[in-house]
């Protein structure tokens, strides 16, 4: 294992730094569906080679040369790796791709699917005919639902989206409020389109802080709206209030108006206007055939739950799924998901029945329109732009089938998610980076992703597939003693991400189509008792959360060979976390042999961006303990803290300083790197060091390396958001996400 010289931290470093600002891009077959807080492909990739190399072959060569560790071909020899957290499956796609035997368990059913139908092949040309047969069944029917008129040449033409905005009563006055933010739809290098508070129409201003309307030549700025932060405030009166207060006062969501469009022209293009009378006549059609199909539309019926997440929605009278979504969404995402189960081939169905519910992602009323940019005028900000139910005052209605190649549409996705991620996952590429910007790719010969399933471990050891994918709890798994080479995992953050609450938005569309042939989702929503997480609002403390990643690596540990590895990434703000972590592994009976901080998050990333946040995990390579040492403490932490300021020079000469969380990732993960090696005899006056304190101990010389970092400054990336949006330019990848 290639642990100590032989990582190329420097250069995954830098790979990841560039894939980090789009994904997608990089590692389509990664996200063919959502999933929350996925690691880089790199790193995976990088921790896989590392792991199984011997110490004399380079692990960065490696990287672009490929390795094969046995398969389907050999099963006798091949590596076995177990991910006990699959998650969204990156671990499952990188080993498969250097030929390795694969067990993925996840609990969650969407993210069980998900890999599936990641892994899964499929033959392109059914799947061309399949979107096909699905044009011709419905694209125009749900595209009339989205028509409007030019307003220069009053011609047909296609809406792109609609503008809607919440509407909420003055609790004083009673006057209705439209809840804007700002009045820019959208900013282009030398103009701005934007819109009157007073009689709504829509106009290119030059000075978004003087704007003039032509005709009733009312001065507004257009930056300023009666929102602000989470308060509104009533134009009539003064008196100010939130949304919150406000659907106290009813049993229903706050209302919606649509006020503008986005539309494309056949003579004249793109352009906004004004939402006109007919163009709500249109809505209020498809709003009165709801009404009389609402019992037999395919929809989901399941209420939401509370939730650490989903009492935000509740609070604001968000009781069912479906309220999530307009009328006319509804109408037509039962129009589409007809079509996809009329496909006769299972397989092509399941594929299409996967990008139907991608689409769901970005035709939503808790979207939002990211038009505010010069360098992207246009696209939608999906639902889980962060990882949370965040109501938007100003919600934009996609269109769902879509208009040439605007984002987040059906017939979008199909080509930028769902066919390029199976056109890579037949020849994965690599880029080469030098100096902060590719210089090449690099196809490796023999690589693919492509998962022969099987039901059981015996059939995976007789070679009859090379991948098992499991639906169920980790803590007892359903595999030999001393038959896995590796688990590679990343495992629950703690209580950064709740996984199980978000995953029902999706699951309850999934489960309409699929309820009745897989197991995995008869239940009304996602298992939540068996979660390893934190949460409060079920009842689940840090205690929960140590005792089920523990009975999980306890499993691992008996799954594992003894001379496996267990290798994992990890960050988190609070050194609890830190130390339950570490107790799991300790009590599990593994200490941890090495760690290193490696780049996960863009720092323009919407979780991070202008926030006390992480832009590094720690990557953690842990084995069995075989022995026991002892310690004193005050030469632990000298050891700790040579190894910390070591690791952050390293870094820093290529990144630049890190910040202050940063720092508290390499210094936490050293001293849980050291710390594990001598647990528990680390002694201070002949009284132990505790876990915990040994964590809260750190803090001073976080502190002190963090002064170290400022005077270094930080770096600035040697590439550029627009040298990445010229490389994706021709896919449009940019569009589709945001990045």
């Amino acid at each position: 294992m290639n642990l100590d010289s032989g990582f190329p931290l420097a250069q995954l470093n830098e790979l990841a730094r560039l894939e980090s600002y789009n994904k997608h891009y990089y590692r389509p077959a990664n996200y063919l569906h959502k999933w929350w807080a996925r690691r880089l492909g790199s790193v995976f990739r990088t921790i896989l080679l590392a792991t199984f190399l011997d110490e004399d072959q380079d692990v960065w060569q490696a990287y672009y040369q490929g390795a094969d560790f046995g398969g389907r071909a050999c099963p006798e020899h091949s590596r076995v790796v177990l991910d006990p957290f699959m998650g969204g499956g990156t671990t499952i796609m990188e080993a498969l791709r250097l030929n390795c035997q694969v067990v993925g368990v996840d609990l969650n059913p969407v993210a069980w699917w998900t890999v599936k139908k990641a892994v899964e092949p499929v033959d392109l040309e059914a799947l061309d005919a399949a979107f096909l047969q699905i044009e011709a069944q419905v694209a125009a029917r749900i595209k009339r639902f989205y028509q409007t008129t030019c307003p220069h040449c009053q011609r047909a033409a296609d809406v792109l989206y609609v503008f809607w905005v919440k509407v909420a009563p003055c609790l004083r006055c009673g006057h209705l409020i439209h809840l804007h933010s700002n009045h820019i739809l959208t900013r282009y290098r030398d103009r701005a389109v934007v819109h009157c508070p007073g009689c709504g129409l829509v106009f290119e201003a030059k000075d978004v802080r003087t704007s003039t309307r032509p005709s009733c030549k009312r001065v507004f700025d257009a930056r300023s709206g009666v929102v602000k932060k989470a308060r509104y405030t009533c134009p009539t009166c003064g008196h100010h209030s939130t949304t919150l207060e406000a659907a106290r006062q009813t049993d229903e969501p706050l209302g919606q108006e649509i006020f503008a469009l986005s539309y494309l022209c056949p003579l004249h293009g793109q352009g906004f206007k004004a939402a006109e009378e007919g163009d709500r006549e249109l809505y209020l059609q498809a709003e009165r055939e709801f009404l009389a199909r609402r019992e037999t539309l395919r929809s989901p019926r399941q209420p939401i739950l509370p939730g650490l997440k989903t009492d935000d929605l509740l609070n604001h009278n968000y009781c069912y799924w479906y309220q999530l979504f307009n009328a006319r969404q509804l109408i037509c995402l039962d129009m589409l998901l007809g079509a996809v189960l009329d496909i006769k081939d299972e397989n092509i169905r399941e594929f299409m029945l996967t990008l139907f519910s991608s689409v769901l992602e970005f035709n939503n009323m808790f979207c939002s329109y990211k038009g505010v940019s010069p360098a992207k005028p246009g696209a939608v900000r999906h639902i889980f732009s962060h990882h949370a139910f965040v109501l938007p005052r100003e919600p934009l209605e996609n269109n769902l089938w879509g208009v040439g190649s605007a984002s987040g549409t059906f017939s979008n996705l199909y080509h930028t998610r769902l066919r390029r991620a199976k056109e890579y996952c037949l020849a994965p590429v690599e880029r080469v980076v030098r100096d902060g910007r590719v210089i090449r790719k690099v196809r490796i010969p023999g690589e693919r992703i492509k998962g022969q399933l099987v039901g059981s471990f015996d059939e995976l050891q007789e070679g009859k597939g090379n991948a098992l994918l499991l639906c169920t709890n980790s803590e007892h798994l359903d595999l030999p003693d001393a038959s896995v080479d590796a688990v590679i995992t990343d495992p629950p953050y703690f209580d950064n991400v709740q996984y199980s609450e978000l995953a029902d938005f999706f699951y309850v569309w999934l489960r309409l189509a699929i309820g009745e042939r897989y197991p995995a989702f008869r239940s009304e929503l996602t298992p939540k008792a068996e979660e390893v997480v934190k949460n409060p609002r079920r009842q689940k403390d840090s205690a929960s959360y140590l005792k089920g990643l523990r009975t999980v690596l306890q499993e691992c540990h008996r799954v594992l060979k003894d001379d496996g590895v267990l290798a994992f990434t990890f960050h988190h703000k609070e050194p609890e976390a830190w130390g339950v972590l570490l107790q799991a592994v300790l009590d599990a009976g593994f200490i941890i042999n090495a760690t290193y901080p490696v780049h996960a998050e863009m720092p323009i990333s919407v979780h991070i961006h202008n926030q006390e946040a992480m832009e590094y995990d720690a990557i953690l390579f842990c084995r069995k303990r075989v022995e026991e040492k002892r310690i004193d403490w005050d030469e632990l932490e000298d050891e700790i803290r040579v190894r910390a300021t070591e690791t952050l020079e390293e870094v820093s000469r290529q990144n630049g300083a890190l910040s202050r969380m940063d720092t508290a990732v390499v210094v936490l993960g050293k001293c849980l790197e050291f710390y594990s090696q001598y647990y528990p005899h680390v002694m201070q006056d002949e009284q132990q060091v505790g876990i915990l304190e040994a964590l809260q101990r750190m803090t001073g010389l976080v502190d002190t390396l963090t002064v170290t970092q400022s005077a270094i400054g930080r770096r600035q990336p040697q590439f550029t958001q627009l040298r990445l949006l010229e490389e994706q330019v021709s896919y449009g990848e940019n569009k589709e996400e945001g990045h």
